[in-house]
């Protein structure tokens, strides 16, 4: 019977090993979902952004024209019926301003966000879906603390470096660097990879611009554009010297009445 006994000690440690794995891959799952929901949130709200700033003109001109005509016309028929019009236009921009409202995060509070924790995370879902074969480098101090939405950072540093990620996927020395200092009066969060670098396009246009005819990534990142511009931050567009893409959040350390500050 003592010559069995090393297998039925050892069996316990391999079950308990496997059992730890399989929750390390289903948390990575479950990240992965998550940030898939965020992502496709996000992307709704940047299209309703765009639906209601085109919606929003035409209504003003109306508006305006229905207010120039009530004041001119002398026909009491005539004068109801553009009263009525310009009572529904003002229900549109009503609803429409509503829509616009929830279209963003306003239940993502600030909070203090563990920028290394938060860019070590993401950075191990991307090894994994990438099967390990892009060297990542995180250079962020680990005393380093932002005050702002979790959400909307996480979704917006996620996005910058999958698309890194992509652009470095199967490229000889594949390598993705997310670093993280302040600058003065500012926070930067610079994604830089190895890869073949922006789009010439990109680059020449503008972001705007270039978004307005594209989709996918670059209607990604007006959503990371337009949440750095709600918190009083920007996002830098580049070439990397010796070759590559270099992306940079630039957030206020310091934001006023939003409570935002770096440690």
């Amino acid at each position: 019977m003592e010559k069995y006994s090393p297998v039925r000690t050892r069996r316990p440690r391999m079950t308990a090993s496997h059992e730890r794995f399989d929750e390390a891959v289903q948390a990575l799952l479950d990240q992965r979902a998550e940030l898939a929901h965020l992502e496709k949130a996000a992307a709704l709200n940047e299209r309703t952004m765009r639906v209601a700033h085109d919606i929003r003109n035409p209504l003003a001109t109306i508006q305006a024209v229905c207010s120039s005509l009530i004041l001119e016309t002398d026909d009491t028929h005539q004068r109801e019926r553009l009263e009525l019009i310009s009572a529904q236009v003002e229900r549109l921009t009503a609803t429409l301003a509503v829509a616009v409202q929830g279209a963003g995060d306003a239940d993502d509070a600030p909070v203090p966000v563990d920028l290394r924790d938060l860019a070590s995370s993401l950075v191990n879902l991307l090894q994994y879906q990438t099967r390990g074969s892009i060297h990542f480098a995180i250079r962020i101090d680990p005393e380093l603390h932002y005050r702002a939405p979790e959400r909307g950072l996480t979704r917006s540093l996620y996005h910058l470096l999958r698309n890194a990620a992509e652009a470095v996927l199967g490229h000889p020395a594949a390598q993705v660097i997310v670093e993280a200092h302040r600058i003065g009066g500012e926070l930067e969060i610079a994604v830089r990879d190895s890869g073949p670098g922006l789009p010439p396009a990109l680059l020449e246009q503008g972001l705007r611009v270039y978004s307005a005819a594209q989709s996918g990534s670059a209607l990604g990142l007006c959503s990371v554009e337009r949440f750095l511009r709600g918190l009083g931050g920007k996002l830098l567009l580049g070439e990397r010297a010796t070759g590559g893409a270099e992306i940079r959040m630039l957030l206020p350390v310091e934001c006023g009445e939003s409570g935002l500050s770096a440690h």
